[in-house]
């Protein structure tokens, strides 16, 4: 009975190190709208390529790339199960870990946007820029409780420090094509009131030390509950385009806002 027990132990060891990769696509196509292919190696150090529905009337499907994943045991002690994870495309780069607990789900990294995606996403708006937007210390926290029944009100917190370096943009306005050469910028992303919300400031404007006053944004986004995403500029932000809001308002107040159904 023994040696029968401890056979039986080793081959449920077995089988569970040996976990094929595709029990990811199994649960990833079960809970998401991410296509999982190519599964390769096992559930606990493997990759596989992930793809979703794109955006209506531009692109049927929007490759997510290649997703590189390797277990890390010791965050066990935490009761969180945990990757290291790295995904790579052409148009963008995540690099960080995926924790699991039981009733939430905890990524953290830095993610990297090349300009021809955020020109894809630009492109209603007739605006191109340049160069890289990076996204550093990200940090996304989901609950998973059956009481979340939406990503928006699944989001517990987020928060994530942004740089873009700065260079050409062109952007039309009034039937007229501008270009010019806008300074670096950078940013933060947070969470209030239940809302992901974005403000960007000219680069090294959005620290603030003792006497000075607060710095003042050029751009001011907030995606709502039900789904809307606004994005405001300010008065500021019109005179570094060249384009000056002939008010008397002061710099920080949002002059020209739009808003979209994101979700």
């Amino acid at each position: 009975m023994k040696y029968l027990l401890i056979g039986l132990a080793t081959l449920l060891l077995c089988a569970v190190f040996f976990a094929p990769a595709s029990l990811i696509k199994n649960g990833l196509e079960s809970s998401t709208e991410i296509a999982v292919t190519d599964t390769r190696g096992s559930l606990w150090n493997g990759s596989a390529m992930l793809s979703m529905p794109g955006i209506p009337e531009k692109t049927q499907t929007f490759e997510l790339g290649r997703l590189n994943w390797k277990f890390v045991p010791q965050a066990l002690f935490s009761l969180c199960l945990t990757y290291q994870v790295e995904l790579r495309a052409q148009t963008h780069t995540f690099s960080g870990r995926i924790c699991r607990s039981k009733d939430s789900l905890l990524i953290e990294g830095d993610l990297k946007l090349h300009s021809s995606l955020l020109n894809s996403l630009l492109i209603d708006y007739d605006m191109q820029v340049t160069g890289l937007l990076e996204m550093t210390a990200l940090r996304l926290e989901m609950d998973l409780t059956p009481n979340s029944a939406t990503l928006l009100h699944a989001i517990k917190d987020l928060s994530a420090q942004m740089h873009w370096p700065g260079g050409p943009i062109q952007y039309r306005l009034s039937g007229l094509n501008h270009e010019l050469s806008l300074p670096a910028m950078q940013g933060e992303l947070g969470y209030e009131n239940r809302s992901p919300n974005m403000r960007v400031f000219e680069q090294n404007e959005n620290s603030v030390t003792s006497g000075q006053k607060p710095p003042t944004p050029l751009i001011l986004g907030n995606l709502d509950q039900n789904g809307w995403i606004s994005i405001g500029i300010t008065k500021k932000f019109t005179e570094l385009l060249n384009q000056p809001w002939p008010g008397s308002e002061p710099d920080h107040a949002v002059v020209l806002e739009v808003q979209e159904k994101l979700l």
